[in-house]
């Protein structure tokens, strides 16, 4: 599933004229430190979560967005969005590009298809869109998770957004 996963990213990313041997590295070395370098990141294990948030961000400002961190609280714990965003090219457009991943995992995994590869292409989009007209994020949950995703604020604006331009 993962090499699946890797090749359409690197198949649907090459069509812009870039190095497809680099896509493929990328998205390959963020797989390979999200699992083995940390390995399971469940939502109880915080550090772990904590860790990957950290390299999430790192990426990501290395590729010029301004990074921010949203806290919010769940069942006592502090988990963290990583919302990038950078400027459009076009200031006259107000339109935002949301594309996002959770960095968490099933219990009892590394995560490599669910969901260090998604991180992945998220990651390599972003390195390869900037400067474009939107925002990147990372959350710790799973959009379908069982867990209450009213407490997250930023699924919740994504919700709004997506809600306002059905209007």
């Amino acid at each position: 599933m993962n090499a699946l996963i890797i090749t359409l990213l690197v198949a649907a990313l090459s069509s812009q004229t870039a190095p497809v041997g680099a896509i493929e590295s990328n998205l390959r070395e963020t797989v390979r430190y999200l699992t083995e370098e940390i390995g399971e990141r469940g939502y109880r294990d915080v550090g772990k979560l904590d860790k990957a948030a950290n390299y999430i961000d790192q990426k990501l400002r290395s590729y010029g967005y301004d990074v921010k961190r949203q806290a919010f609280p769940f069942q006592g714990k502090t988990y963290y969005n990583i919302i990038a965003q950078s400027k459009g090219t076009n200031p006259v457009k107000e339109e935002i590009l949301i594309i996002g991943a959770h960095y968490d995992t099933v219990a009892g995994t590394p995560g490599a298809d669910d969901n260090a590869s998604g991180v992945a292409g998220l990651l390599e989009l972003a390195r390869r869109r900037n400067p474009c007209p939107g925002r990147f994020g990372s959350w710790p949950f799973p959009w379908k998770s069982r867990r209450p995703l009213a407490r997250n604020p930023w699924a919740a604006m994504c919700t709004q957004r997506v809600s306002a331009r059905k209007a």
